[in-house]
Formats: C-alpha cells, sequence, structure tokens
C-alpha cells in the first residue's frame, strides 16, 4: 500500500511539476527558435458554426477588420447544418466576400471543416470558431512563423473571458495560464502536442481530411476526432513537421460557464483526445519520436489517467491511516475535496466566496470529465456532435 501511494502521489508531482521542470532543463540546450519574418501569405480562415446566430454577425465584422490585406483574405463559413438563422445571417456578408458552406447534415466541427477546405484558395487555413474574436494583429503575427520551412502549422494564444464570475472559470483561466506556458515550453523545444482550436493555422499542402475512410454504413469517425489535437499529430508522422505556439497571436473567448458546463465539454475534449491518440498511436513509438512520445505521455496520457492516480493515492492512504504519516496525508486530501464541494455548493447558490477554492474546484470538474471521459471510450460510447453552450 505505501508503494501504491507514493507511486501515484508521485505520478501527479510528475505530470504537473517534474514534466515542466523537465521542459525547462532541456530547453537551456536544446532551444530550437522559430524563424519568423513579416509575411502575408494568402490566407483562407475556416470558420466552423452551429446555430451560431448569437455571434456570427460580431464574429464575421471582426474577421472582416482584422489588420491584413483584403486581397488577400478569404473568409468561409462551415455551417454544421444550422437550424436557426445562421446561414442567413453569413448570406448577408456574400457581398462582402464571405462564403458559406453547409453540411447536408449534422457531422461535427471536424466534418465541416474537410467540408470547407476544398473550397479554400489560400496558401495558409486558419481554423477558427464562431464565438472567438481575434485581435486586429492576430492573423499578421500568426503567418509568420511560416517563414520557417520546417513549420507546418502555428497555434495561437487564447485570453479567456470570464463575464459570470464563476468560480471554475476562474480555476479555468487560471489552469490556462499554467498550459500556455507548458507550450511554449514544448514549442521551444520542437513541438506542442495540441493546438488552440478556436485558432490555429497550416499549411495548405500538408492538410489531410480526417475520418473519411470510415466504411459505408458506420459513423463517421470525423465525429469522434478533434483536428487541432490529431493536427501536430500527423505532422510529426508524415514529415516531421513542427507545430509551434505563436503567444503574439491573441484571441478572446468565454469561458465554458459553470461546473456542468465545464465537465460536459472537458469530458468530450479527452474522450475525443483519447480516440484520436489511438487513431494515431503510431507517434508513441519512443524508438522513432523518443522527444515527442515522451511529451505525449507527461503532457497528456497521465493527466487523462489523473484519476486513478488520484483514487489510488485516497484509498491506499486509507488503508495505511492507522500510522499518524499516513492519517495527516488522507486528511489533507480529504480537507481538497471538501474544498471543491464548497466551491461547487458556493457557485451553485451564487455565493461570493474566496476566489482560492476556484483551484479545488477546478482541479476536480477536469479530474471527474477525465474519469467520465476514459469510461466513455473503454465503453465505447464516444461523444456524438458538439452542441455549443448557448448563454
Amino acid at each position: 500500500m505505501e508503494v501504491l501511494f507514493w507511486l501515484c502521489v508521485g505520478l501527479m508531482a510528475y505530470a504537473y511539476f517534474g514534466y515542466p521542470l523537465a521542459l525547462l532543463g532541456l530547453r537551456l540546450w536544446r532551444r530550437q527558435p522559430v524563424r519568423k519574418a513579416d509575411i502575408t501569405p494568402a490566407v483562407s480562415l475556416l470558420i466552423a458554426a452551429y446555430n451560431e446566430e448569437k455571434d456570427m454577425r460580431a464574429k464575421l465584422d471582426n474577421a472582416l477588420s482584422l489588420d491584413y490585406p483584403q486581397e488577400k483574405l478569404q473568409i468561409i463559413v462551415a455551417s454544421d447544418c444550422s437550424t436557426d438563422k445562421t446561414d442567413a445571417i453569413v448570406q448577408e456578408y456574400a457581398a462582402r466576400g464571405v462564403q458559406l458552406v453547409r453540411l447536408p447534415q449534422r457531422g461535427g466541427k471536424t466534418a465541416a471543416l474537410n467540408a470547407a477546405v476544398p473550397h479554400a484558395r489560400g496558401e495558409i487555413l486558419v481554423f477558427s470558431d464562431a464565438a472567438t474574436f481575434y485581435r486586429a494583429d492576430a492573423l499578421r503575427k500568426l503567418v509568420r512563423s511560416f517563414a520557417d520551412p520546417g513549420v507546418g502549422c502555428v497555434s495561437g494564444d487564447i485570453i479567456y473571458t470570464n463575464d459570470v464570475q464563476t468560480l471554475v472559470g476562474n480555476g479555468g483561466s487560471l489552469y490556462w495560464r499554467y498550459e500556455r506556458w507548458l507550450r511554449q515550453l514544448e514549442s521551444d523545444l520542437g513541438s506542442v502536442v495540441g493546438m488552440a482550436g478556436c485558432m490555429y493555422a497550416l499549411r495548405r499542402a500538408l492538410f489531410r481530411p480526417l475520418g473519411i475512410e470510415t466504411p459505408p454504413g458506420k459513423r463517421s469517425l470525423s465525429q469522434s476526432l478533434d483536428d487541432d489535437f490529431l493536427t501536430p499529430l500527423r505532422l510529426r508522422l508524415e514529415g516531421g513537421y513542427r507545430a509551434v505556439m505563436e503567444s503574439e497571436a491573441l484571441c478572446y473567448e468565454k469561458v465554458a460557464g459553470g461546473c456542468r458546463e465545464e465537465f460536459r465539454m472537458r469530458r468530450r475534449v479527452i474522450a475525443r483526445a483519447i480516440t484520436g491518440l489511438l487513431y494515431m498511436r503510431a507517434v508513441l513509438n519512443p524508438l522513432r519520436f523518443p522527444l515527442y512520445a515522451w511529451q505525449l505521455v507527461s503532457h497528456k496520457v497521465l493527466r487523462w489517467l489523473g484519476p486513478l492516480w488520484l483514487l489510488g493515492a485516497l484509498f491506499s492512504s486509507a488503508a495505511l491511516a492507522a500510522q499518524p504519516l499516513y492519517r495527516g496525508l488522507l486528511a489533507a486530501q480529504l480537507g481538497f475535496y471538501l474544498c471543491a464541494v464548497a466551491g461547487y455548493l458556493s457557485e451553485q447558490q451564487r455565493l461570493r466566496t474566496g476566489r482560492w477554492l476556484s483551484v479545488p474546484l477546478y482541479f476536480c470538474v477536469s479530474n471527474l470529465a477525465a474519469l467520465a471521459a476514459l469510461g466513455k471510450v473503454l465503453g465505447g460510447r464516444p461523444d456524438g456532435v458538439w452542441t455549443p453552450i448557448r448563454r
């Protein structure tokens, strides 16, 4: 039991603290700077949308006002069979060059982007969500890394806004600051292991549709795959291109909302990521990709398995509670989880509490979502197409 306890604690500590420290150490002697230049290649901005009438006008106004040569910017909205006024709003902008590509039936975000890309004329594809708004210079900052021929994909950076000031939203914002720092470290070493799905760019020549090879009569695999996670993996498999982060290319997005919305979103993202990694498991081969396979296991796999380490630590310390050391460690764990429960109740009752409760609350919501995602994948019940949260 003692071995189990310290193994579980050690794996969690490594995933959240040891791995970043290892990246910092590696960066001292293995840093790979990106050769950037102020270039303006032709860009196709692809906006995936499903029932986005609330944000679509603002999104298109934002896209059309970007500081980028208009003759080199193509805007395409990929409507995933929207049933509200989304398509009609997009058509209002047709005279300003905005194109609408509508799926005949719902297929999910990845399927919508697969359908839109054949209409793209740009040398660079930029993938965006309808509820994400770009800073004016975002495209200029995003594409300058493509001056480096070894770069195949570039991720932008997100600033999360928490208008409703939920505790879990505060926790999510803090977590993203940590995640942003981690991705920058990975980028400095070579490649990140995931893109910001609401803003990333890819060389048009490197695009490959995901999930298209699904046999007739079967559920489309693209409904269970996330392009923003699998794209950097595929680039490593196919040609060794780098996927890097551009911290100066900024966009703004609202946090998911309350605990239920965050749980639902995190469960979906993790389940699709696990499915995607199984789909491209060859990238985990340490003989072919020693650094990248290590990054994937450290950054993603160990965190997805985090609920198992937490449960192992909890039950093993309970079994060892006769010893003062483990009794104290058990009490510390229970106290942490009680803080998460207090944060949840405070959010449900809209009480004003200390923001420090946001950390245990978000940590527990994320790990509960990971546990649910593992159950879905192991049970063969992946999430279906995503319905965006409306507030």
